[in-house]
């Protein structure tokens, strides 16, 4: 398959599986059936693909071939959740077990997120996430499955069941540690965003977490290595903080901050709306901070990824700020979305998923 071919088929199957996630929503069908239709496709095109991701055969040799003779229990790694599943493809002696089962994990926690979220438009949601992310979950593969339980994760902050996020928080830390870092959420949201108790307490308390958030971006190096010194687990991510990124054009940001302008510009209306945008807006704006700084870093680039994500749950709801126009946003959204994968993956090879091979 070459690249037109390629670029022909990630465009018809996402907006199939967005078009049937939408379709889902109608209660003259079976609901449950037609989501999972929604993402069967998904399912065998990431499973079966071959060589397609930059981490591709990174994951192959740096963990499949090694855990052929190591175990679990004993290996390189920490992240025992993650090694199970290399593991079984190891047994079974067939890497793309692996892959599989990572691509089925994510989509299915996408899918939870989504169907259980309180925006109405479950098919932009999807089509958002399927031309921005998807392709992406095919390179940093861990990583986006631990992102989708983040998103997935969501509603129990909402609900305040702090048991359960801490449950899918500290257990998905065993595929990828940098999950972590969407923790304190719970309690910025919870005790700070939509707390009207103590209002002094709350300003000294963000003050406190700003502050902590520019000496974090300013001093990340030498904290990552500190922690990689006191805690043995760390070492691995201590490469991170050495990792420099080309200087060129930032394409990423210059999008990001794109997109965190509509949001603010649109911050009162989103508020109004539904008042639990006000944790959504507060994590995009956290995004842009990090991304700033990973304009040369690799790790905070990485990290953003998880407050990056929730601009799937934001974007849909202009469509209900101006529902009159609704139509024309809706249209001008898609096609905006396109062209930014067409230039991403296409144009600028982003995490090499061209040409499509089997």
């Amino acid at each position: 398959m070459n690249r037109i071919e390629s670029l022909v088929m990630y465009i018809f199957s996402f907006s199939i599986s967005s078009f049937l996630f939408n379709l889902s929503k109608n209660r003259r069908y079976n609901r449950s059936l037609i989501s999972w239709i929604a993402i069967i496709g998904l399912l065998v095109l990431g499973g079966i693909r071959e060589g397609i991701g930059t981490d591709y055969y990174g994951y192959i040799n740096a963990y499949f071939y090694r855990m052929r003779t190591s175990s679990i229990f004993e290996s390189f790694s920490k992240e025992y959740l993650f090694l199970i599943i290399v593991k079984l493809s190891a047994i079974l002696n067939n890497y793309k077990i692996m892959f599989f089962l990572l691509n089925f994990i994510t989509l299915i926690f996408i899918k939870k997120a989504i169907e259980r979220n309180y925006v109405r438009d479950k098919g932009l949601i999807i089509y958002l996430y399927l031309f921005i992310f998807y392709l992406e979950s095919w390179n940093l593969m861990r990583q986006h499955v631990c992102i989708a339980v983040f998103l997935f994760s969501l509603y129990y902050i909402y609900t305040k069941q702090i048991l359960k996020y801490s449950f899918f928080i500290g257990i998905f830390s065993f595929m990828h540690m940098s999950i972590l870092v969407t923790y304190p959420l719970y309690f910025v949201y919870n005790y700070l965003i939509n707390s009207r108790k103590n209002k002094k307490l709350k300003e000294i308390l963000i003050g406190i977490g700003i502050a902590s958030i520019v000496f974090f971006i300013f001093q990340y190096e030498m904290i990552i290595n500190l922690l990689g010194e006191i805690i043995p687990i760390f070492k691995r991510y201590r490469v991170y903080a050495k990792e420099f990124l080309d200087g060129s054009l930032n394409l990423i940001f210059i999008w990001k901050l794109f997109l965190l302008l509509i949001v603010l510009y649109n911050k009162k209306k989103l508020q109004k709306l539904d008042g639990r945008n006000r944790l959504l807006i507060f994590i995009v704006i956290i995004d842009l901070i990090l991304t700033s700084i990973g304009y040369q870093h690799k790790f905070l680039k990485r990290i953003s990824l998880y407050f990056y994500s929730c601009y799937i749950f934001i974007f849909p709801q202009l469509l209900e700020i101006y529902n009159s126009k609704r139509i024309i946003l809706k249209l001008l959204i898609i096609i905006i979305t396109m062209l930014f994968f067409i230039l991403q993956y296409y144009i600028l090879g982003h995490n090499e998923v061209f040409p499509y091979k089997i």
